[in-house]
């Protein structure tokens, strides 16, 4: 039961942050990639040719499992919109 419950809150903050990541390509999305995230820089250029990538990320506890994943989509937000 504690598990739904931290799922349903990280698909929350997901939810929340996602929106203002979408605009972003310029070096800021960058930086957060390599700063905070840790990829490199061939990493960050999968993700900008479209390759989708995922990384377990450091936990607080060994009962906490953290993915990052991104992929970048080369398509107009109102027509990303319109197929989700």
């Amino acid at each position: 039961m504690v598990w739904k419950m931290r799922f349903a809150v990280a698909l929350a903050c997901i939810a929340c942050v996602a929106p203002s990541c979408f605009p972003e390509e310029g070096p800021n999305l960058r930086t957060y990639f390599r700063d905070y995230i840790g990829l490199s820089d061939s990493q960050i250029a999968a993700i900008r040719n479209g390759q989708a990538f995922a990384k377990t990320l450091h936990s607080r506890t060994p009962a906490e499992i953290f993915v990052f994943g991104a992929v970048h989509i080369d398509v107009a937000p109102d027509k990303y919109l319109e197929f989700a």
